[in-house]
């Protein structure tokens, strides 16, 4: 707690311990296990209050304006919300119907498997007229899974046919409208209504067959100059991959640490680590996937609880068979053995959430893991990487050009360019305890704002480019061969000029195509912008960095974000 100066767990450290009692406190120190210390901790009023554990504190479910936190399964309240989500089907707001929808399948007993298979059904309805087919056909097949009520099957499979159909694969929905036809025999449906179903799902059919006809011809026609597409390849995910350039050190003052084995590439994929451990914010818990993080808006819920949600039956099941299986004490203890160690090995896990058109997004943290490899990665306030997350998976790509043989820094909280070096050092010593020697610290480079736009700083030519001295040449300067006073050789500086009204240029190109959503564009473009300031310039100054914070806003796009 000492290197914290706010926060959640400072303020309710300091609220709790004021509450105490000075033989409580004894007690709690006495303690010989995490568990013994857990219980303890719950059993203490001010905590248990704090905490709100009661789970019948919480406010009414079926308050349409606000986001409640459901603890418990209750029929009758899950047949009212899936009521309130009818109303709003049919009036056509579907992402209520949806939110209510899913708050009815939460609560909603295992018990009662007809209820929620109507759920389902009702829930692919709302997500084939957003057009969002492939999640609507999921949910069919959950509701049939389920056991779907036989005399309304029908409906279930005249939807799966408009799917298919809008996914352009006719011969699946073919096969689908034939079902729908089979289906509306074991209907409840008054015989006129039935007969009417019948004749258009009969006139679909006719018409499609007619189609896959006339598309098989036109294919024979076209076998002779058919290509067949490359399959693409798909990144795997793994548990932990490490990239071959990257290896590890141990030194007795900077304990271990990465560093580059070889020359490593601005942009290369570092690290992508599955969390050993990780914990997501209770606020997320209905909103988020409780196993892997991801935000999911067609959620799976526990069998058991209506404390949380999954975003598939796989993240469910995988659950269910580790974490979620056990009790309170049990992960109460293992709570209070992570979190003595977090203080220095932990990462925020995070999201970029936009409120609208237009905004630039904000980082909000919702929840916080263990990576083991990534916390070998030292500190520099002039980081070498940027990390972003993929669910609660943590990826790491290089935010620079890294030389073989340097260190491979992150940031564990202040950055040169925009805290003073007595301010940074000060904060990671408390914190972190240990005395910041990066080159900005040894250097005292100067904060964003200090940097002077009127001097130039050019790599020096000598020595074929093995002199590291930095030539600080004015703006208004008239020669063009500067002498360098360590290696007495000459540069041309006449290219590093070109490349300043080159880059300036590039910089407004990557900016309007990231302000335009083409991330990938604006990435390229800020990388080459990168590139070409490397080859004659030397950092720090205000065009560099402006352009590698528009490769760190590139490359957190790439992970965990959200529209509100």
């Amino acid at each position: 707690m000492d290197g914290m100066k706010s926060g959640f767990f400072l303020n309710f450290y300091q609220k709790i311990r004021n509450n105490l009692k000075s033989e409580e406190i004894q007690a709690f120190t006495e303690s010989n296990s995490n568990q013994e210390r857990f219980n303890f901790a719950y059993r203490v009023s001010h905590v248990h209050d704090r905490l709100k554990i009661h789970r019948h504190e919480r406010g009414s479910p079926l308050q349409p304006d606000k986001d409640e936190i459901f603890f418990y399964k209750d029929l009758k309240c899950a047949m009212e919300m899936k009521k309130v989500g009818n109303k709003f089907f049919q009036n056509q707001q579907w992402m209520e119907a949806l939110n209510f929808y899913n708050k009815s399948y939460i609560m909603m007993p295992k018990e009662n498997s007809t209820d929620i298979s109507i759920i389902f059904a009702n829930r692919s309805a709302v997500l084939y007229h957003t057009q969002q087919y492939d999640a609507a056909l999921k949910e069919i097949e959950r509701a049939v899974d389920e056991n779907y009520p036989k005399d309304l099957m029908y409906k279930l499979k005249e939807r799966k046919a408009r799917c298919l159909l809008a996914k352009k694969n006719h011969v699946e929905a073919l096969k689908a409208f034939q079902e729908d036809v089979k289906a509306l025999d074991d209907s409840s449906l008054p015989h006129e209504k039935k007969m009417k179903l019948e004749r258009d799902a009969q006139i679909m059919i006719k018409l499609m067959q007619k189609n896959l006809e006339i598309e098989a011809k036109t294919k024979k026609s076209l076998k002779t100059f058919q290509v067949k597409e490359a399959k693409k390849d798909k990144k795997e995910v793994v548990d932990r991959f490490i990239c071959d350039a990257v290896s590890f050190e141990y030194t007795e003052s900077e304990g271990r640490f990465a560093k580059a084995g070889k020359d490593i590439k601005l942009g290369t994929y570092l690290v992508q680590e599955k969390p050993h451990v990780a914990c997501l914010l209770q606020i997320y818990s209905q909103t988020h996937c409780q196993t892997c993080f991801k935000r999911t808006n067609v959620p799976i819920t526990c069998p058991n609880c209506a404390d949380v949600i999954f975003c598939s039956e796989k993240c469910r099941d995988e659950a269910l068979k580790t974490f979620h299986q056990f009790d309170f004490d049990f992960i109460g203890s293992l709570v209070y053995h992570n979190l003595q160690f977090t203080q220095f090995n932990a990462h925020e896990i995070s999201e970029l959430q936009y409120k609208g058109k237009g905004d630039v997004g904000t980082s909000t943290f919702i929840g916080g893991g263990l990576y083991p490899t990534v916390a070998f990665f030292n500190h520099s306030c002039d980081p070498g990487v940027v990390r972003y997350f993929n669910g609660n998976v943590i990826m790491v790509r290089a935010l620079k050009h890294i030389p073989a043989g340097e260190v491979v820094a992150e940031n564990y909280g202040p950055i040169f360019t925009q805290v003073a070096r007595e301010e940074r050092q000060a904060q990671l010593m408390k914190q972190y305890h240990f005395k910041c020697l990066c080159k900005p610290c040894l250097e005292n480079w100067p904060m964003f704002r200090e940097m002077d736009d009127n001097i130039l700083r050019f790599r020096c030519d000598g020595h074929n480019r093995t002199c590291k001295n930095v030539l600080l040449v004015p703006l208004d300067v008239n020669e063009f061969m500067i002498k360098c006073i360590e290696c007495g050789e000459s540069t041309n500086i006449m290219k590093g000029l070109k490349a300043l009204q080159d880059t300036d240029m590039i910089f407004k190109a990557a900016t309007r195509l990231l302000e335009a959503g083409d991330t990938k564009n604006s990435l390229g473009k800020f990388v080459e912008n990168l590139d070409l300031m490397d080859q004659s310039l030397v950092p720090p100054f205000r065009s560099y960095h402006l352009t590698q914070q528009g490769i760190r806003r590139c490359i957190i796009e790439f992970g965990n974000k959200t529209f509100l």
